[in-house]
């Protein structure tokens, strides 16, 4: 069984009927059809509002063995003001969606642009405070200070001393590529360096992909190089594709996919490589 996990930022998004939604699938059905496409998915959907228990439950239910979800702390926690005070309604949040039990692979974290390390005691004191719950969890950082060498190694020891893994976030594709006139689009990520050093067991990588999918190919092939030691050794990664063009995401996870299994990466098989068109769109049609 691969330890490498492909998938998107979230499994409800209209545009894609057509795609890995046939036309008439119900929205309703998203998430159960979107799992028999994707082994994973980046749960965007928990950073805007807490799920009730029953939601939780369906979620489980509707989607098949070896899903896994990697739900993001909701953004009323985190993007508040300080962290430590909501330190409590944190860790309510990982006790409900621990009723996923094994198809939650983790909760990362995001901090907004404003929370710089200057808030280093409010940010050790709250992690601390979560590692010890028992849900597996990771941290992103987007302010340009957290980039700096030594305030970087100061956080990614902190985090190996909590167990606490760290999140890539890779925009390479959209900053470091000329503008293109006759392909305009607007990206919401933030333009910070690529983390180099990969610490922790588990893996999280949010990929930005750029439209223009043939531009997506060096990156993609640097990354398939960079993943195949980690993979040996055994670590657990979760990459997940974003493109500023949401319709676009299954297209270029699709591509990803196929160029790590170019480099003899072994990839989770997709309803896609094994399923004939009919019978997937026959499947829409009994949800």
């Amino acid at each position: 069984m691969s330890n490498l996990y492909v998938g998107c930022a979230v499994w409800s998004f209209p545009g894609w009927q057509g795609d890995i939604f046939p036309a008439g699938t119900r929205s309703k059905k998203y998430l159960s059809f979107y799992s028999r496409y994707f082994p994973a998915v980046e749960g965007n959907t928990t950073f805007y509002a807490v799920p009730e228990e029953k939601v939780i439950d369906r979620w489980k239910t509707e989607t098949p063995d070896g899903f896994r979800f990697c739900l993001k702390l909701p953004r009323d926690f985190t993007h508040s003001g300080l962290l430590l005070p909501q330190l409590y309604k944190s860790i309510d949040f990982l006790d409900l969606v621990s009723r996923l039990e094994d198809k939650l692979a983790m909760v990362f974290i995001q901090l907004p642009p404003k929370y710089n390390p200057d808030y280093w005691d409010d940010l050790a004191e709250y992690l601390t405070g979560l590692a010890d719950i028992g849900v597996p969890l990771a941290l992103e950082v987007r302010n340009l200070e957290w980039f700096d060498r030594q305030n970087m190694a100061d956080l990614q020891e902190l985090l190996t001393q909590l167990g606490i893994d760290l999140v890539i976030l890779d925009t390479q594709p959209i900053y470091q590529t000329p503008t293109d006139p006759d392909f305009p689009f607007i990206c919401k990520k933030p333009n910070v360096p690529l983390i180099e050093e990969i610490v922790g067991n588990k893996v999280l990588i949010r990929y930005v992909s750029h439209p223009r999918t043939a531009i997506n190919e060096p990156f993609m092939r640097a990354w398939a190089e960079r993943l195949q030691p980690l993979l040996l050794a055994g670590k657990e990664v979760y990459l997940f594709v974003h493109c500023p063009m949401e319709d676009l995401s299954p297209t270029n996870a699709r591509l990803f996919q196929k160029i790590l299994r170019e480099q003899q990466i072994e990839v989770h098989n997709l309803p896609w490589q094994e399923t004939e068109p009919e019978a997937v769109s026959q499947l829409a049609l009994d949800f």
